[in-house]
């Protein structure tokens, strides 16, 4: 048992995206954003625990301790809009 936080972070509009565009596009749109929002998760200690469409499921702190893990999802967070 320990503390973890957990963050969750999806494209706004994506749905509506996806009905006007070309699948090809909207896959590369989706690639593009994940290989980015992995990094940066990875960047402050995130863990991915599962891709659901167009959104990110991370864990800080769950898969190893971690004193800074509300600080550390915090931070991914903010570096997300950068």
């Amino acid at each position: 048992l320990r503390e973890a936080a957990i963050l969750h972070c999806d494209i706004r509009g994506f749905s509506k995206l996806a009905a006007k565009i070309d699948p090809t596009a909207i896959m590369q749109i989706l690639a593009e954003y994940q290989k980015k929002m992995v990094k940066v998760l990875h960047r402050y200690g995130g863990s991915i625990d599962k891709f659901l469409g167009d959104g990110i499921l991370a864990s800080f702190g769950a898969t190893a301790p971690s004193n800074t893990y509300a600080a550390d999802a915090m931070q991914a967070a903010e570096a997300m809009f950068i």
